[in-house]
């Protein structure tokens, strides 16, 4: 694979772009991958449509060339047998037990944040989607752009969040969470990270709070801390900030876990299946 049939296409929003010109069961020279990975440095998501034929394998390589994978944290039973790295979402059964993690992850987060060292990337192979009667595909999965939404704050506000760190924890009672897998990690002890993080590789100021695991602010009052997540939190989710993705079967999205937040749309039932395969990158330490 080289770089003459690459292409970028922007979605029209602060961020997102689909790839094309790339088969990604086949062998991605160095310079086609540099293309790929300055696409998400500039998009934050990127999607290759038509990915059906990718293999696992192949899932876990291209995961590889953009760093050190991320061990997952749920139950063996959710992992992809022969493939320790690869985590299965689904809402499908077997002998009336999940197959996979049921819970998307519904409320806007960033994966991982209640870690000293958060993920990196994501990167999602899509193998079965919901559809509606009509064939309108269902379980979409809604990004918002951390660096542009830090872009278009107020000056004031800038300056006020400039050197203040936000407390995360994976219990955070405020969304109101009832995952399984949560707890058996329940003595996970609260983090503190930046409220304004900078990106590793592009060096773009993020917003680095969420509605999913942010329960505070370092050395600040709950109802002044509550105010000012509340307040960040919906300007990062604005529309103008926002990229929803309508998953086709084949497809594979990699996102950006510093530059972007996400939370997934449940719009769908358990008779409306849904597999997809999953695999992250290990991050840094916030700074």
């Amino acid at each position: 694979m080289t770089t003459k049939d690459f292409q970028a296409i922007p979605s029209g929003q602060p961020l997102c772009a689909e790839i094309r010109g790339v088969d990604l069961n086949q062998d991605i020279d160095g310079a086609t991958f540099e293309l790929i990975h300055k696409a998400l440095d500039e998009y934050s998501v990127i999607y290759f449509r038509g990915q059906s034929s990718m293999s696992d394998q192949r899932h876990v390589d291209f995961t590889s060339r953009l760093g050190k994978h991320k061990p997952p944290r749920q139950e063996s039973k959710w992992l992809l047998p022969g493939y320790p790295d690869i985590t299965l979402l689904s809402n499908m059964l077997k002998d009336g037990q999940p197959v996979g993690v049921v819970d998307a992850g519904q409320y806007w987060h960033t994966d991982r944040v209640y870690e000293r060292e958060p993920n990196a990337y994501a990167c999602l192979h899509a193998l079965t989607i919901p559809h509606d009667e009509q064939g309108k595909p269902l379980g979409g999965t809604m990004f918002a752009s951390a660096s542009y939404a830090y872009d278009t704050l107020p000056k004031d506000v800038k300056a006020r969040i400039a050197n203040l760190r936000a407390t995360h924890h994976v219990q955070n009672p405020y969304g109101e969470l009832v995952r399984a897998y949560k707890a058996a990690h329940h003595e996970t002890p609260p983090v503190n990270h930046p409220i304004v993080r900078t990106h590793p590789r592009t060096k773009r100021k993020c917003l680095y709070v969420n509605q999913q695991y942010t329960v505070g602010i370092e050395g600040m009052g709950t109802e002044e801390s509550r105010e000012l997540v509340d307040f960040l939190i919906q300007h990062i989710t604005r529309p103008e900030h926002l990229y929803t993705h309508r998953w086709a079967a084949g497809d594979f999205l990699v996102w950006d876990d510093c530059a972007v937040q996400h939370r997934a749309i449940a719009d769908y039932t358990f008779e409306q299946h849904r597999l997809i395969h999953r695999t992250a990158v290990m991050g840094s330490v916030p700074y």
